[in-house]
């Protein structure tokens, strides 16, 4: 809405065209992609909620699909990499339990998102005598 400068809603559904609304929606997205540097699974959200808009509001014939080819190929904005050493101990140094501990250290050396603790019971750790360790089973049923 602050893109097209449309000071409601209802406005944008009668005083535009699908045509005119599509090179709206198109304009956006180059706006998105060459000067706020969003990326594309980003910008697919914000296309995903103007679709859902236009939609329930039974705004109909523009060209969903037409939108995929000014997004731009897909790439990662942030490039993921494992704690450092450092950045667990400063983390831990916070720790307020043994328990907050022990939480921060199996996030950590697991990679597990903070939901995979939310299950965690006793039986979900194996015993491996041999090696004198623990196997956890996190994502049991999860595909």
């Amino acid at each position: 809405m602050k893109h097209i400068k449309c000071p409601d809603y209802e406005k944008a559904l009668t005083e535009h065209s699908a045509k005119g609304m599509q090179d709206k929606i198109i304009e956006f997205v180059m706006y998105l992609r060459n000067e706020r540097k969003v990326s594309p699974a980003k910008i697919r959200v914000h296309i995903a909620a103007i679709k859902h808009f236009f939609e329930i509001n039974d705004f109909l014939g523009i060209n969903w699909k037409k939108f995929s080819m000014f997004m731009g190929e897909f790439y990662s904005v942030v490039d993921d990499r494992p704690y450092t050493r450092g950045e667990i101990a400063k983390v831990l140094s916070s720790a307020h339990s043994i328990r907050d501990g022990a939480m921060i250290f199996i996030l950590s050396s697991a990679g597990l998102r903070i939901g995979g603790l939310l299950n965690l019971q006793l039986k979900h750790l194996i015993p491996i005598p041999t090696y004198d360790i623990y196997q956890l089973i996190v994502y049991k049923k999860a595909r």
